[in-house]
């Protein structure tokens, strides 16, 4: 306080009504203090406990001193102000004892780092690079709360920074918040909700009640996304072929068999196989049973993933060929990939890379094209076998996302005729 200002506050006090005598200390908050009223259906009420009006840091708030008692109250209020103008809003509120819940849980939770390595230490039944994509979404989440950006930083600097954003801060209106920013930059566009929709599945997924459970009180005792309400995504648009599937193979078994033998290899795997890019990159001979006509389908997305998938004839005798002439162990080279990292990469990465080039050149389009060959392969098995078939083929838990993303419905289908049925005009 200036000179000025300490003489306009004693000359104001001196002049009051039985004044005189400058206050100081405890006299001096004893004045300020006071019991908040308010009114509520033509009723006066007054608070049992006091209160002091105090200014910091461009904030004016009123707060609840906890005690009925004057005297206590200005002692707590000199005390109160004094932490204030030193340490802040939060530990002033701490010399109380009775601090607000929000400040308090904020104060006291974990930080978003402490949740993930602990989630990531009793993640049962989730895979290394599954857990990484839930972390990086509950990074990108709590990053929009906590107003952390990118701009600037190297991504390990911005990831620390991310990391010790409190768990308190994740609530509710909070996160429905931060979405709905995401999706507004972005032009309310149906791709923008879909991406908002799916990111926070995921950040459900870490926060979900198996993994939960697990945990210690302090870090798995809440759901921060119970009661969270967001705009439902748009349905993502069917799978429909961007090119002729015979002409494909015939352009593959014409310019990949003979000039790039693994790139063959893993067109045959994705196209005719359904495998995911992982599932074959990650393919061993030993589970390759061309005797047989099947692959077993190991390391995959989910546990639910996993199985055995059956080949057709000519499909095995190609894998045999390849089998007979294979140096390593897996069905596609590559090179040793080092354990973590922040991006899946794959062993066969160069093979993959050419494929993907091949496939753009002759008409396949789409963000991934590796995964159209996927995709292609269940529209394939639901036209000759039906959707049950098809599930069965792509190894997936429900018909309902194979109906959805996968199938592209080609061929004849049932219909219903105006002309009167053989059976109905013999029973007339």
């Amino acid at each position: 306080m200036s000179e000025r200002e300490r003489t306009d506050e004693v000359a104001e006090q001196v002049a009051k009504p039985g004044g005189g005598a400058v206050l100081t200390g405890v006299k001096k908050w004893e004045r300020r203090v006071f019991q908040a009223t308010w009114t509520r259906d033509g009723q006066r009420f007054e608070a049992v406990n006091y209160s002091v009006r105090v200014a910091h840091g461009r904030q004016r708030k009123a707060v609840n001193l906890g005690t009925p008692d004057r005297r206590e109250a200005a002692r707590r209020a000199s005390l109160f102000v004094a932490t204030l103008k030193v340490r802040g809003w939060d530990e002033a509120h701490a010399t109380l004892g009775t601090e607000p819940a929000r400040i308090r849980a904020e104060r006291e939770s974990p930080t978003v780092g402490q949740y993930i390595e602990a989630a990531a230490r009793v993640a049962i039944g989730v895979s290394a690079k599954t857990f990484r994509d839930y972390a990086a979404n509950f990074r990108w989440l709590a990053s929009r709360i906590g107003g952390i950006g990118h701009e600037g930083k190297t991504h390990e600097a911005w990831r620390l920074e991310v990391d010790r954003i409190k768990l308190g801060l994740l609530e509710p209106r909070s996160i429905e918040a931060a979405v709905v920013s995401y999706i507004q930059e972005r032009g309310a566009s149906p791709e923008a909700r879909r991406t908002a929709a799916s990111n926070l599945k995921q950040c459900r997924c870490i926060a979900g009640r198996k993994i939960r459970r697990l945990l210690p009180p302090e870090l798995g005792g809440r759901n921060f996304f119970e009661g969270v309400i967001l705009p439902e995504a748009p349905r993502p648009p069917k799978y429909v072929a961007t090119f002729d599937h015979g002409a494909l193979v015939t352009a593959a078994r014409a310019e990949l068999r003979p000039g790039d033998p693994q790139a063959w290899l893993a067109f045959i795997l994705l196209l005719c196989g359904g495998l995911r890019r992982g599932e074959a990159d990650g393919l061993v001979w030993a589970n390759v049973d061309t005797a047989k006509g099947e692959l077993r389908v190991m390391g995959t997305k989910t546990p639910d993933a996993a199985g055995t998938v059956a080949l057709a004839p000519d499909v095995a005798a190609e894998l045999a060929r390849a089998k007979a002439e294979a140096r390593g162990f897996f069905v596609l080279e590559g090179r040793e990939v080092p354990p973590g990292g922040n991006r899946r990469t794959y062993r066969a990465e160069a093979t993959f890379a050419r494929l993907t080039k091949w496939l753009r050149a002759h008409g396949v389009t789409g963000r991934c094209v590796l995964h159209v060959l996927r995709k292609e392969s269940g529209s394939v098995v639901n036209s000759e076998h039906g959707i049950h078939q098809a599930a069965a083929h792509l190894r997936h838990a429900n018909i309902r996302i194979t109906s959805a993303h996968y199938a592209d419905h080609r061929g004849a289908r049932p219909v219903v005729s105006l002309a009167i049925p053989a059976a109905a005009e013999g029973g007339k």
